[in-house]
């Protein structure tokens, strides 16, 4: 069992943890990828998988795995939070151990102390100004409804806003179209009838990362 602050990017490692969010497909991205967070009693980390690989991620919430030979990065200085990739390579299979349960292994939060790429949960009450964004294929970034290169992009399912608790406020967004809907109640068919008023109406607890001073939600709590 490695200690993720004595590792390098790079290092094939072993982890046992919880899984924290249920495994999603990022909002964007150039391959089939699947990703969820994992925990124990120090550490949150994001595992990420690729094509063939992402069965390996066929699990819930709550789930307690053992990761064996799996890629680390993204620690500390890195721009992107800490990571395990899943490869050929990998084992990544249920474990039967005393362990702590998933909301032991949550960090929680104010936001004024969450630190750049660190995940943790958060709680307070969010403003929500928009439902949709748009990501050009075609020049590989979001933009408006018509990308300059004149490209219309599909529309994503992605609520975004402002976020606050007692000491800071924050922007947010959600990191896939599953979280938008967990967050919403509404299907991304039906995104058009969300209901944000029922959204702001009452506290959230977000689990994710901040980066560069948005928080990334990964899980609805």
């Amino acid at each position: 069992m490695n200690k993720l602050s004595e590792i390098k990017s790079g290092d094939r490692i072993a982890f046992t943890g919880r899984i924290l969010s249920n495994p999603k497909k990022p909002l964007v991205s150039s391959r089939n990828a699947v990703r969820a967070v994992i925990g124990d009693s120090e550490n949150l980390i994001q595992v990420i998988a690729f094509d063939k690989e992402g069965d390996k991620l066929n699990l819930k919430r709550g789930d307690l795995v053992k990761i064996t030979n799996g890629i680390f990065s993204g620690f500390k200085s890195a721009k992107q939070p800490p990571t395990i990739t899943l490869d050929s390579r990998t084992l990544m299979e249920k474990a039967d151990i005393n362990f702590p349960s998933a909301e032991e292994c949550i960090k929680k939060k104010f936001i004024d102390e969450v630190n750049d790429n660190e995940y943790c949960a958060i709680s307070g009450f969010p403003v929500v100004y928009r439902i949709f964004s748009y990501y050009c294929n075609r020049c590989k970034k979001f933009t408006d409804e018509m990308c300059d290169c004149g490209n219309f992009p599909e529309p994503i399912f992605r609520i975004s806003g402002v976020f606050s608790d007692s000491t800071k406020t924050i922007w947010f967004s959600t990191s896939s179209e599953e979280t938008a809907e967990d967050l919403s109640g509404i299907e991304k068919s039906n995104a058009v009838n969300t209901d944000i008023k029922s959204i702001m109406a009452k506290p959230q607890k977000f689990l994710g990362y901040l980066h560069e001073g948005n928080f990334y939600v990964e899980e609805v709590m």
